[in-house]
């Protein structure tokens, strides 16, 4: 168990340092994950509208759109039949997906079953009221479809991972000590190639003149950048400056302009520079940023010998100190970007260089310098730069048209001291940014809290633009934040419902927001000053927390970190202080059948693909993210009316597709098409006909002993539920659920229709796993042996898994254990999570399968 119980004050480093950045994690996609406020606002009003059978306010002209928002699909059906905690009613009867056609069906009830066992029936009309009042209602309701997550598994979320070279994979998996974890991450975090054309010119030992030529622009800046500073500052040499020069990075060649030709860019703010270098920086960002994510994954699976855990752990806390004994280098905690991140707050310690993980921003404040230290010598660049400048001062390089010989002028009338001395520390940076060694496995502490920071924040907002929304100036961002947080507050209703007070694993409880927020001043708890110090500090975190209103920021608090970006690119716009821009969408409250009527003529009435007008432009220029020639924030304001349409329209049409077909792989296809008829198929009926379907099997056994589920046994559970009584008895003591779910008797069954298994762990009254386990949730299995399998690795164990596979048996977010545990089974662990589940470790003596909202074995 990674987590347990106790002071947390008392935690080991390596406990601390896995749930610190669990919490950093999940409080990114808490408050920063700008695409769930506008995917979830939109979602929840078209889901009232299919219960509620309200397709229109007013007559839509495009029947075909409009009519997939008033019925329910049968795909969303079937996700109720597998959910087995709510049915959709027709006349009285049960809707079942076999009868559900094409058109869908408008429910005339809902019949709820809550964790208690009783049932709740709700009139379609009465939908909304009740989702907005009942917890366990809206909790049941996210189970079958949870617009928060979905938005991680569709056919958008699958072409962002292929734009910024991401996989579901964790690329750490296999590293079995800190050689193998530095390796991975050099190897993940390494520089976008480079490629193009460079030509030197250099005179041999008796002065002839030499040419050369290479393509491998990356080599040579791996090259420079392997000199160090000394080595920088020499290639600023007339000769070197001519080696430099590049054909076509990019479409535009603007690595070239940046170069050697930096100085024409002065000019126009260096605006180039930053557009340009922007994406490159950002893509290593976000690959640093996701082998962290990873380990907070596998922290919050309860992963006990994850080894890349550790020694990212140590990386995430380390402190660097000199001879003096003074520190150099703080811990992540402390960093500028953990703090924003956690906290909303904008400070930074005496060592800090938060400000190398701003990607792009930087270099307009390196090059507007430049322009006041060249003073009276930028006159004789302004007749070259003329030419290779367009109206928008973004370079347009035609290597036919002479750039060459362009930059050639400009290294013969400069003195190259002057090149040097000014332009070696600028040129320097850039060298690392091309050779990909900004961040590596040598990046800890501070810098390693900034990357990352920055990384997920900048991956945030490419998925906002990416899912259709917009550009908000920093008064809408304020706006945008307060429907954020009245959702977030929701969740953490539904979080606390079927979680302990005292589990420290999330900041949606009790103890964990207190936990969240002593996370930055443990490591100045050494002396009594520096606790006393800490702990006045802390109050104005720990309060809010406790008191339930940390979601609510002062507006003058977010107006001052949206207005925290300096990159002259992004004056006008909300973009906070790693300069990610922030994206949403407007008049979230209005009907979708609305938008759709007002844009009609521009989309396919029968598949809603834009074909024309504002909706395809705003699709094809807002929804492509930061590219090789930067961000366009101008277009993607909302100064107008169909702007906020298109943006609105495009985000329905996204919510319709994650709601009537399954999730998609790393690939992007459709994972239903992929199901294949190996194993069994998921046998239907209700808890008690189920848990007596398991008595009768001649290939089940059910365990008559018990762990950590007082006086009850897997046999006794299985045995109460069979005649229709609570598998915990209400004279057992327990804080959690009495009844097993009935996916998880479905699972049971299916592996056993092809293999002799024991069921040896069902349902527990005592909480493991450090708040995470679905055992005492009634969620969860454990299996041993399955065949001759006993170690949860082995061949048979491995079949009963591919089964699942192919039975689609469990929902998103569900789990698997035993990922480390080698044999057959490791195999297929990239198989686990393209479905969107989890696959994690656990002791090698059984198999552990469960149905999420935590997925921790234990």
């Amino acid at each position: 168990m990674m987590f347990g119980g106790g002071s947390f004050l008392a935690m080991t480093p390596a406990n601390f340092a896995s749930l610190s950045i669990s919490h950093w994690l999940q409080n990114s996609v808490i408050k920063w994950d700008s695409q769930s406020t506008s995917f979830e606002k939109r979602a929840h009003k078209i889901m009232y509208q299919r219960i509620e059978g309200k397709a229109t306010g007013g007559i839509c002209s495009t029947f075909r759109v409009c009519q997939r928002y008033g019925r329910l699909s049968k795909y969303m059906i079937k996700r109720f039949e597998k959910n087995r905690r709510i049915e959709a009613l027709k006349d009285g009867k049960v809707i079942k997906s076999e009868d559900v056609g094409l058109l869908g069906v408008k429910p005339d009830q809902l019949r709820i079953t809550r964790s208690d066992g009783t049932k709740k029936v709700i009139d379609s009309p009465d939908f909304r009221k009740n989702f907005f009042q009942d917890t366990e209602v809206r909790s049941v309701i996210h189970e079958v479809y949870s617009p928060r997550w979905v938005v991680f598994s569709d056919k958008v979320a699958a072409n962002l991972r292929k734009k910024w070279k991401l996989t579901k994979k964790d690329r750490l998996a296999e590293a079995k000590n800190k050689k193998q974890v530095d390796e991975g991450i050099d190897n993940a975090v390494k520089g976008k190639e480079v490629k193009g054309k460079y030509e030197a010119k250099e005179s041999d030992e008796e002065g002839k003149e030499k040419i050369t030529e290479d393509t491998d622009i990356g080599n040579e800046a791996k090259k420079i950048a392997g000199e160090g500073a000394e080595g920088a500052s020499k290639s600023v040499s007339k000769e070197a400056a001519a080696k430099i020069i590049k054909e076509g990075v990019g479409k535009n060649g603007n690595i070239a302009a940046m170069l050697a030709g930096g100085l024409c860019m002065v000019q126009d703010g260096a605006q180039s520079i930053s557009k340009t270098i922007r994406a490159i920086q950002m893509e290593q960002f976000i690959q640093f940023t996701t082998l962290f994510a990873a380990a907070a994954d596998h922290a919050r699976a309860g992963t006990n010998n994850y080894i890349p855990m550790a020694e990212l752990g140590a990386k995430f806390m380390a402190t660097r100190v000199n001879k003096e004994g003074k520190i150099t280098k703080r811990s992540a905690p402390e960093s500028h970007g953990y703090k924003q991140i956690m906290y909303n707050d904008l400070v930074s310690s005496d060592t800090s260089n938060w400000t190398q993980y701003v990607p792009g921003g930087g270099w307009a404040r390196k090059m507007n310098g430049l322009a006041n230290a060249l003073g009276a010598n930028i006159g004789i660049l302004k007749t070259s730069c003329t030419g290779i400048n367009s109206s928008a001062g973004q370079l347009l390089l035609s290597v036919a048209g002479g750039w060459t010989s362009i930059v050639g002028q400009l290294v013969s009338e400069m003195a190259a001291p002057v090149i040097s001395s000014i332009m070696a520390p600028i040129l320097g940076k850039l060298i690392n940014t091309m050779a990909g060694t900004l961040v590596d496995s040598s990046t800890i502490g501070e810098d390693a809290g900034d990357a990352m920071s920055s990384g997920i924040l900048h991956m945030f907002s490419e998925s906002a633009a990416a899912g259709g929304n917009g550009v908000l100036t920093t008064d809408q961002t304020i706006a945008y934040k307060r429907e954020a947080a009245k959702l977030n507050l929701a969740y953490a209703q539904e979080y606390r419902l079927n979680h302990s007070p005292f589990d420290i694993s999330s900041p949606y409880t009790f103890m964990g927001s207190i936990y969240s927020s002593f996370i930055p001043y443990m490591s100045s708890f050494s002396s009594l000053g520096n606790f006393t110090n800490s702990m006045l500090s802390l109050t104005k975190n720990i309060f809010p927390a406790l008191l339930g209103t940390q979601a609510y920021a002062e507006d003058d608090k977010v107006a001052k970190i949206w207005n925290s970006c300096d990159d002259p690119n992004l004056k006008g716009v909300g973009a906070e202080s790693f300069c990610s821009v922030s994206r949403g969408a407007l008049d979230l409250d209005k009907d979708p059948s609305e938008v759709a009527d007002a844009l009609a003529g521009q989309y396919n009435e029968e598949t809603g693909e834009a074909t024309g007008g504002t909706l395809k432009e705003w699709q094809e220029k807002c929804g492509s993210g930061t590219g090789e020639n930067g961000v366009d924030v101008s277009y993607c304001k909302f100064d107008s009316e169909e702007k906020k349409l298109a943006a609105l329209f495009t985000i329905d049409q996204r919510v319709v597709d994650t709601m009537d077909n399954p999730p998609v792989d790393d690939g992007g296809s459709n994972s239903q098409g992929q199901q294949q008829s190996q194993g069994g198929s998921l046998p239907s009926g209700d808890a008690k006909s189920l848990a007596q379907q398991i008595l009768d099997s001649q290939n089940i056994t059910v365990a008559d002993y018990g762990w950590n589920s007082g006086e009850t046994t897997p046999k006794s559970q299985i045995e109460n539920t069979a005649k229709g009584q609570p598998a915990i008895p209400d004279s057992v003591p327990t804080q959690y659920s009495r009844n097993v779910d009935p996916q998880i008797l479905q699972v049971i069954l299916l592996i056993g229709q092809k293999h002799k298994i024991t069921v040896s762990s069902l349902m527990r009254t005592q909480m493991t796993a450090g708040g995470y386990s679905q055992h005492p949730r009634g969620r969860a299995v454990d299996l041993s042996p399955i065949g001759s399998c006993g170690d949860g690795a082995g061949e048979e164990c491995a079949q009963a898994v591919q089964e699942l596979i192919n039975a689609n048996a469990l929902p998103q977010g569900g789990g698997i254990g035993q990922s480390t545990c080698g044999g057959a089974r490791g195999a297929l662990n990239n198989a686990i999570t393209q479905k969107g589940w989890q696959s994690f470790d656990d002791s090698c003596n059984h198999l552990h399968i469960d149905l999420g909202q935590g997925n921790a074995a234990s």
